[in-house]
């Protein structure tokens, strides 16, 4: 939700540092309307098949300053780092070094 009732629409913009381990939802558009109802962002983590134990990535929310009220363009991104555990596992195979 944001601070101060806006006069026309803020969007902002919602980024992962690395899609390939965590995707989110975006954009998040505030309105005169609902500018002091909460909105969720969805973080989920990407199933790879990657063994890259746990990664953090950094989620940024930006003012989208094309498409949004002037008197919010100068407001601060922020961010959050999100972590990932990884549920790959190693595993090992035998060779029969006769059959080579």
């Amino acid at each position: 939700m944001l601070d101060a009732q806006p006069t026309s629409d803020v969007v902002l913009t919602v980024t992962s540092s690395d899609t390939g381990e965590a995707t989110v939802n975006s954009p998040l558009t505030f309105t005169p309307a609902n500018w002091d109802t909460a909105q969720t962002v969805t973080v989920t983590g990407v199933d790879d098949d990657l063994i890259d134990g746990t990664i953090t990535s950094t989620i940024t929310v930006a003012v989208d300053d094309a498409n949004s009220d002037d008197d919010f363009d100068a407001v601060a991104d922020r961010t959050v780092s999100v972590s990932t555990t990884d549920d790959d596992v190693a595993g090992s195979r035998l060779i029969n070094l006769m059959d080579l």
